[in-house]
């Protein structure tokens, strides 16, 4: 049993190579929703930078540095700004909850289904990984089953890494819809459009350009955070937008203060291990921070709706895409490095130049919806 989904290019230059924002697309598409995947990016305001301390009792790590770029349940604001009906529900790897699921496809409903990446094979363990159990979550469409093969058919790809449908066993997809990992766990949700009726599509303007408005002022204003909204990490000392990135730079000088001067080598790899599990979170779902793909959805709609000054405001923030590629590149350049200070010192003020870019766009974005 496989739902008619019209995907006539799977594979192009507008598939993100966050999962999430890709299975949304083609589910709204199957509700014949006339919304972009740049439209849909800017709808959830999902951009962000969270940034706190952790604690991993089990390995002896306190105060440990933790970053956030993008928001979890984005399809709740954007349902819920389309005025959509959904439901969100935990539907368990019973008998009952198979039929369940099948029931829902049977009645031509696809499901977006929260699951740990792992399902797909495609990543190796990190040597820290089963300790930490850091892993990305994903948000495939589920569209069919095959009771006779014992598995089902989502929709799922990340960029050009596609294959239409994927495949997944049965075991295996109702498995990694189970596993606790961080920073948040799938627990087993399940999200469906129970009914809708598409507006007319210049009605989506006006709420592209509120959710704009809206993304920059969390980003500029920043400040304290719930430290709940993390589910499964329990962080202290959290902040949201440019403030954050802030902190992450001042928190990493000190750290550097105490950890580089010391003759301790332990000291050094702790070190170390803050910047790999600051780039294994940066790289979940983006290359830049998410700076790249918004920048690119915000020119794209600036010039549809000719509004030059977000134009501008999009070129800032590619440049600051840039600017986190190649602090990426550091991070991960760190590892290995002859010269690990003169690198610790380049990624400090890296972030630095990067918070001051973050602040001209953003705050570029906030006047011009001030001044019209």
């Amino acid at each position: 049993m496989l739902l008619d989904l019209d995907i006539k290019h799977p594979v192009d230059d507008t598939n993100l190579y966050d999962c999430r924002i890709n299975s949304i697309a083609v589910l709204l598409s199957y509700y014949q929703f006339p919304l972009s995947k740049n439209e849909i990016l800017l709808l959830s305001e999902s951009l962000t930078f969270l940034y706190c301390r952790i604690d991993f009792e089990n390995i002896g790590a306190a105060n440990v540095p933790f970053v956030i770029a993008s928001e979890d349940h984005l399809e709740d604001r954007l349902f819920q700004k389309l005025q959509i009906a959904y439901r969100t529900e935990q539907i368990d790897d019973s008998a009952e909850g198979w039929s369940h699921i099948k029931e829902l496809l049977g009645q031509k409903t696809p499901i977006l289904v929260k699951m740990d990446d792992r399902v797909l094979k495609l990543e190796k363990e990190s040597a820290h990984g089963d300790m930490i159990r850091l892993r990305f979550l994903s948000m495939p469409l589920l569209i069919g089953y095959s009771d006779a093969e014992d598995s089902v058919f989502a929709f799922w790809t990340n960029s050009k890494s596609f294959q239409f449908p994927i495949q997944i066993q049965l075991s295996d997809f109702q498995h990694y819809r189970t596993t606790d990992i961080l920073p948040y766990s799938p627990e087993q949700s399940c999200i469906y459009i129970q009914d809708c009726t598409p507006a007319e599509r210049n009605s989506y303007q006006e709420l592209i350009h509120r959710s704009v408005l809206q993304t920059a002022k969390k980003m500029l204003n920043g400040g304290a955070a719930d430290p709940d909204g993390l589910q499964n990490v329990h962080g202290h000392d959290c902040e949201i937008g440019l403030s954050a990135i802030q902190s992450l730079e001042q928190d990493l000088v000190a750290l550097g203060k105490k950890h580089l001067l010391s003759a301790d080598k332990a000291e050094r790899k702790k070190l170390i291990f803050f910047l790999l599990l600051i780039r294994s979170t940066l790289l979940n779902g983006s290359f830049s921070a998410f700076r790249e793909e918004y920048g690119n959805a915000l020119y794209e709609f600036g010039k549809a709706a000719g509004a030059e000054p977000l134009c501008q405001s999009a070129e800032q923030l590619l440049h600051a895409a840039n600017q986190w590629k190649e602090m990426l590149a550091l991070l991960s350049k760190a590892v290995h490095a002859k010269h690990f200070i003169r690198i610790y010192i380049q990624i400090c003020t890296k972030l630095n130049k990067i918070c001051k870019t973050e602040k001209k766009a953003f705050g570029d974005m906030i006047a011009y919806y001030e001044s019209i």
